[in-house]
């Protein structure tokens, strides 16, 4: 065999090499994450559906919704919200997610008058969710369940929200 064939020859297996080490790198991903899906809904022109991603021991590593594109041809004029419960066979502290669509914004209306949707991930279902009293709240929220650099709204570090609490 010549240098230049045996050269070619050469490159061509540690192409493939390497193209089969990415592949199997991927699947050894593919296989160590599961993701499950909660519920779903039809929302505007699309979709909305809740996930938990798992590792091989069922431990929760990303919790999320995805939205389908198709979602923002049909947004709906008036204030809606969404409860999409999150799966059960996945072992995860949360229980659901609460999504508010809201098409003219919300105080303060510097920082969130525009348009937009805002998601809420709870630790408590979603019936208990519903029993979340609006108002003043004399209780602060413990300074562990604040994350750091969070600032709450101006006046109303102890109002609480209907069915959504203090935040």
């Amino acid at each position: 065999m010549n240098k230049k064939l045996h050269s070619a020859h050469f490159k061509k297996q540690y192409l493939l090499f390497a193209i089969a080490i990415i592949i199997l790198a991927n699947f050894s991903r593919i296989d160590a994450q599961t993701k499950m899906y909660g519920d779903s809904t039809s929302f505007g022109g699309g979709m909305i559906k809740s996930w938990i991603e798992v590792d091989a021991g069922n431990n929760p590593q990303r919790v999320g919704i995805t939205i389908t594109k198709s979602i923002l041809s049909n947004l709906p004029s008036g204030y809606r919200d969404i409860s999409l419960n999150l799966p059960a066979a996945a072992d995860s502290l949360f229980k659901h997610i609460f999504i508010n669509w809201n098409p003219g914004g919300h105080p303060p209306q510097t920082v969130y008058g525009l348009p937009h949707f805002d998601m809420h991930y709870y630790i408590i279902t979603n019936a208990e969710r519903q029993q979340i009293q609006g108002g003043i709240h004399n209780v602060p929220v413990a300074s562990e369940f604040i994350p750091e650099d969070y600032i709450f709204t101006p006046g109303e570090e102890y109002v609480s929200v209907p069915q959504m609490g203090v935040h």
